[in-house]
């Protein structure tokens, strides 16, 4: 077992690797409680801090299922070995944009600065883009990074790799948010992309070192991603994905949406043709995006994409059933844990919701057990 950690970082570090939306929710009550000292909870005394600070049966719950067995020691001895910081909620170096979000991290691993947002752009699309996604994204890449802009993406295969590939080539910055620990190169064919963004870039993961990845990180990744920037650009994508994930988390956070149009017909267009209709900005040049990041950003309402909630809405659905709409909303496709976990439920009375939900028609899911709202 370890020692109580011992101040900001140490407990941090703990609370996690517990990871969820709901931690971070957790994590946040616990800090505001105890006026930022929130390592006092391991404390001898935390039984009676607790009940002093009057903490829900649930969060006391949570705190209980904290790791305690948790090595801080040696994954601090990676941190430095990796010539990486860990950034905690509550320090001064913790970007505001993550703050601002309801479901941000817990604190971040990163291998260098990370750029002011009114200076970032995130690029995202498909991994199966065709030749013109992935030329445009690396020209608008490397437009932007030469105009001063950092280029953050998230170093998959397709139009991430091919726009932090633009940063590079222009000699400008890049930030690759990613999906697992610092020591997980995912996917293993962007080693050397990502051993180059490691030299002159910024990486950057809420993921303790040695954690591997699963579908569910790549959507839960993808609200850093468009956290980290002023505006998203969207080059190629489905009617569904990661990257109408990331357009929601954009618009969500208050952030400007652009889309990219391509031909008629082609699936890969279809994401952004809808995106556009649905009130993204059309944009075709670097010289247009130029234009439209130097604007003031108008008042605009949250983008409103097809969604399970046009079959039922969430007020037709009782508090379980629309904590777990929420969770899928907002990260797509999951597992009964991970919702469970991002839902505050407890696993066996999620999984009892989401089988009377997937009977109703609210939701489906696919061969692999995961869950997802039912287009």
């Amino acid at each position: 077992m370890i020692g109580a950690p011992d101040g900001l970082l140490d407990a941090a570090l703990v609370f996690n690797v517990r990871g969820s939306a709901f931690g971070f929710r957790c994590f946040r009550q616990v800090y505001d409680s105890l006026g930022g000292e929130i390592w006092r909870v391991f404390g001898e005394e935390r039984i009676e801090l607790r009940r002093r600070c009057n903490f829900s049966q649930k969060l006391s719950a949570y705190l209980d299922s904290l790791p305690l067995d948790f090595d801080l020691a040696a994954e601090k001895a990676k941190i430095d070995a990796f010539g990486a910081t860990f950034i905690p909620y509550g320090s001064g170096e913790y970007p505001q944009s993550f703050a601002a979000i309801e479901n941000g991290p817990i604190g971040i691993y990163t291998t260098g600065k990370i750029s002011d947002e009114r200076d970032t752009v995130a690029i995202v699309g498909s991994r199966k883009c065709t030749f013109y996604g992935e030329k445009l994204a690396n020209e608008f890449a490397h437009g932007l990074a030469s105009n001063g802009y950092t280029i953050v993406s998230g170093l998959a295969i397709g139009i991430d790799m091919a726009a932090h590939a633009g940063a590079i080539r222009a000699g400008g910055k890049t930030i690759a948010v990613l999906p697992g620990g610092l020591d997980f190169v995912y996917p293993p064919e962007n080693h050397a992309l990502y051993d180059e963004i490691r030299r002159i870039g910024v990486l950057v993961t809420e993921c303790c070192f040695g954690h591997g990845v699963d579908r569910a990180s790549f959507s839960i990744r993808n609200r850093l991603i468009t956290a980290l920037a002023s505006a998203t650009i969207v080059i190629e994508t489905a009617t569904s994905g990661g990257s109408m994930i990331s357009a929601r988390c954009a618009t969500q956070q208050g952030k400007k949406l652009m889309a990219v149009p391509g031909p008629i017909g082609c699936g890969m267009s279809d994401g952004c043709h809808l995106l556009i209709r649905k009130g993204a900005t059309l944009v075709t040049c670097v010289e247009e995006i130029l234009e439209v990041l130097r604007e003031e950003k108008p008042e605009q309402d949250e983008l409103e994409l097809p969604l399970a909630s046009d079959i039922l809405p969430p007020k037709q659905l009782n508090v379980e059933e629309s904590a777990i709409w929420q969770v899928l909303r907002q990260y797509g496709t999951q597992s009964i844990d991970v919702i469970a976990d991002a839902a505050s439920l407890e696993p066996f009375v999620c999984a009892q919701t989401v089988q009377m939900m997937i009977i109703r028609g609210i939701l489906q899911k696919n061969t692999a057990g995961e869950v997802s709202l039912r287009g």
